[in-house]
């Protein structure tokens, strides 16, 4: 039967030799789900690429899925962020998921005049741009960019941004400006509330937004996942979430318990509109898994 929503997924490089055997073992049972892509996360701090290079060119060579490469732009010279774009088109990727980024605790040595980014929509015109460039310089990139068509696409915050302390409407009119700058569609931070992800898509269809925006599902019954994701990102768990799973009698519950809140807010979403779900992994592959065979993505 064929599926009638997306179904992605995002994952993390791994972070040191001892993860990368879980990390693969993690990348081949999602891969078997077919997922419409895999994006993989920036590198550390947003200065080195090189780990989410690796992953993303064995992901071009030995499977079909499709890999999206996360990129940040806030506090990177332009010439980074072109040396690094550059190096992920010679991979093969095709699709790049363009996102400000959060300000880093170190900065990157660069000269005086080195031109920075301090937006998606910025790193979108670049990313674009340098494809172009590429088209240019050769009949085979000629053919590439026919044949596989540059994808660029965005965050959406529902809830606004905490990190950047913007509301849901500034939040709606960057997604204008993201839309305008030539992005294909868009991915929602993690959000808890069904009735926030519907007034956020039906504000921002009035306002004028056109692109698809898939809803960002964390498939998770860890209080302790939660809560890092919480610290991490700015977003508030609730309150009675955290209380239910954290009484749970048995690891059984716990699980019965996370996955119907999950499974419940991400119907919603595809009732609200969104073509799809973005579920956020942290390279786990059964909490994923088992929420699309709830929806019956798989």
């Amino acid at each position: 039967m064929k599926r009638t929503h997306v179904l992605s997924f995002e994952m993390m490089p791994p972070r040191n030799k001892s993860t990368i055997a879980s990390f693969w073992s993690c990348s081949k049972q999602l891969v078997a789900l077919r997922p419409d892509f895999i994006s993989i996360t920036y590198g550390a701090g947003g200065f080195d690429y090189t780990s989410s290079l690796k992953v993303i060119t064995k992901l071009v060579d030995d499977t079909p899925i499709i890999p999206i490469a996360h990129l940040t732009c806030i506090a990177t010279p332009k010439s980074v962020l072109e040396e690094t774009v550059d190096a992920f088109l010679d991979a093969g990727v095709r699709m790049f998921l363009a996102l400000r980024g959060d300000e880093p605790k170190r900065k990157l040595l660069a000269a005086e005049d080195d031109e920075k980014l301090s937006s998606s929509a910025q790193l979108t015109h670049l990313i674009r741009m340098l494809d172009k460039k590429r088209f240019r310089k050769s009949a085979k990139n000629k053919f590439t960019t026919i044949a596989r068509p540059l994808v660029v696409c965005v965050a959406a915050f529902p809830n606004g941004n905490p990190v950047t302390g913007t509301s849901v409407e500034q939040e709606i009119d960057k997604l204008l400006e993201k839309q305008d700058a030539g992005v294909d569609f868009a991915i929602t931070q993690v959000y808890y509330s069904a009735r926030d992800f519907d007034n956020f898509m039906k504000k921002a269809s009035r306002a004028g937004v056109q692109i698809p925006i898939l809803a960002g599902i964390l498939p998770s019954w860890e209080p302790a996942r939660l809560l890092e994701a919480q610290k991490n990102i700015g977003v508030q768990a609730p309150e009675e979430l955290l209380r239910s799973l954290e009484s749970a009698m048995t690891e059984e519950d716990r699980y019965e318990i996370g996955l119907q809140f999950w499974t419940d807010l991400a119907s919603a979403a595809l009732e609200s509109g969104a073509p799809g779900i973005h579920a956020f992994t942290f390279n786990k592959p059964t909490p994923p898994t088992m929420l699309a065979q709830r929806l019956g993505l798989i």
